[in-house]
Parts: structure tokens; sequence; C-alpha cells
């Protein structure tokens, strides 16, 4: 019949037992249908916020160990599957696996409207759930069980088994990793051992605002020199840029009382030699 045809295998998601005839879904058509769903798992977009561009060896892995997933995770159910099986209890489920992938077809689309990290996240782990759910169903099936009850049982049980046993392949390509994992640097945020290459960092230099006084805090009373320039000049605060690779506080020539400083205490020993003469003061802005 024609609603048998391979073609319209993605419709009958809704009925894993139709996967399991080689008549209705020959491998042929369930490798082809299932190439084009792992060909579409490369064009899904990255969700914008989280700014990460993966290694194609890295995402190439995520695929191999998701297909050995989706290959493997049905056999456990061997047992299940009764003998005389058309072409045998593993090709069974194998074709199981592969149908339920169909799951992933229907929400392709849905990956470019959950683009937010969030939306992601439980759009893949959904996914997920009805792949396993498809296959379980499908399996309990198998066992021509009148039992509604029972087969909703043993299909969920094995649903949440296929669903870990997915997660458990997904996570294969990050094990090496976990290794250096070092629970003690959580909080530091350096999780993995060794340091990254970060490059080398100088201060080329440094803006002050002076403030005080407007009779004596003023352009014409700083020493300015050629490592000085005013960049903004108001009653009695003037904003400085001191441009060189070390970067001591302006010359004022009328002293100052008080210095602000948020760049440790090399820099505050530095200006402390400062005579503290006047009312004015002299803080740093970073």
């Amino acid at each position: 019949m024609q609603k048998d045809k391979p073609i319209y295998a993605p419709l009958r998601v809704l009925r894993p037992s139709w996967f399991t005839n080689p008549a209705h879904f020959p491998f042929t058509w369930a490798f082809g249908w299932w190439a084009l769903v792992q060909g579409l798992a490369w064009l899904e977009p990255v969700p914008d916020e989280l700014q990460i561009q993966f290694n194609w060896k890295y995402l190439a892995s995520m695929h191999l160990c998701a297909i050995a997933g989706q290959l493997l995770l049905p056999l456990a159910a061997w047992k299940m599957a009764p003998k005389e099986q058309p072409g045998g209890r593993g090709a069974a489920l194998v074709r199981l696996s592969l149908g339920a992938s169909l799951w992933f077809l229907w929400t392709f689309p849905l990956t470019f409207v959950f683009t937010g990290s969030k939306g992601a996240i439980v759009l893949s782990l959904g996914r997920e759930i009805l792949w396993a759910m498809g296959l379980a169903m499908g399996i309990v099936g198998l066992r021509g069980s009148r039992n509604i009850l029972k087969r909703w049982i043993f299909g969920i049980l094995w649903g949440f088994a296929f669903f870990l046993g997915s997660l458990l392949f997904a996570a294969l390509p990050d094990v090496g990793s976990l290794s250096h994992l070092k629970m003690d640097n959580l909080g530091t945020g350096r999780v993995c051992r060794g340091l990254p290459n970060l490059p080398p960092i100088r201060i080329e230099s440094a803006t002050w605002l002076v403030s005080g006084n407007p009779s004596t805090v003023s352009a014409p009373r700083l020493a300015l020199g050629g490592r000085q320039a005013i960049l903004r000049e108001d009653r009695g605060r003037i904003l400085v840029r001191i441009s060189t690779s070390s970067t001591p506080p302006p010359e004022d020539t009328t002293g100052t009382q008080h210095l602000e400083s948020s760049s440790g205490p090399i820099l505050e020993d530095m200006v402390r030699s400062i005579p503290r003469v006047g009312s004015d003061s002299l803080r740093l802005r970073m």
C-alpha cells in the first residue's frame, strides 16, 4: 500500500512497531533517513549567548558518540525482542532505533526558534527523551502484551534507561577533560589543569583626576612636561593622562594632601613620597 512506503517513515514516529517490519522500513531507507538526520545535526545553530565556536574534531567526536549510542543501546534489550522477528532480533532493534531518531527530524526547525542557552538545553534533552521513549515503546510493543498498564510501566522504565544511556554516550568526548577537573579550583574559575597562555600586559598610560582648590589646582600650576596631557579642565578639577610605561602621578607643584589609588601597594608607596601640603587632593581614576 502507498501509505506503507518508506518515504512516509517520518509520519510513523507515533507507531514505533511499524519500523520493525523490514518490508515497511528496509535498511536502505532506514539508513538513508538516519543519514539525513545526522547531516541536519551539523546545521543546527549554537546559542548566540554562549559565544562559543567548538572545534570540528570535538563536534565530530560528539556525533560519533551519538551514532554509537543509537546503534548499541537498543541491543541492551536483546532478550525483550522475540526470536521470530523478521530479519532477527538485532535487526529489528536497530531499525526501531533508526525510526525513533526521526523525532530529531521533526524537531529540527525548533532549533532555530529556541536559540537561547536554556531553550537549547531543554530542546536537546526533550529530543533525547522522545527518541528513548519511541525506542522503548517499540521494544515493549514487540512483546505483544495486551496489558496496557504493564506496557506503559515497562516502556517508561526502558525509556528512562535509554535516556540515561544516551547522556552517557554524549559525555564520552568530555571524559578526558573531566579527569583534569579540580574541585578546589571551582571558586576561582580555574577548573582544569595548567594555565592559559596570556599575552604580556604592560600599563602604557593612566588617567589621573586632580581636584582641589580652584586657585591652586589649575593647568598652569602643573609641571606638564612631555609625558602629561590635559584631557579636561573644570573649576578645581583637571583630568590628566600620563603616557608612559611607568605611570607615576602628575607633577603637582602645589603638593597633595590625600591620594586614593586602586593600583596596589607599589603605586601607593610611590605617591606617598609626594609632600602633603595644602588642602588639594589627587586621586587615580582607572
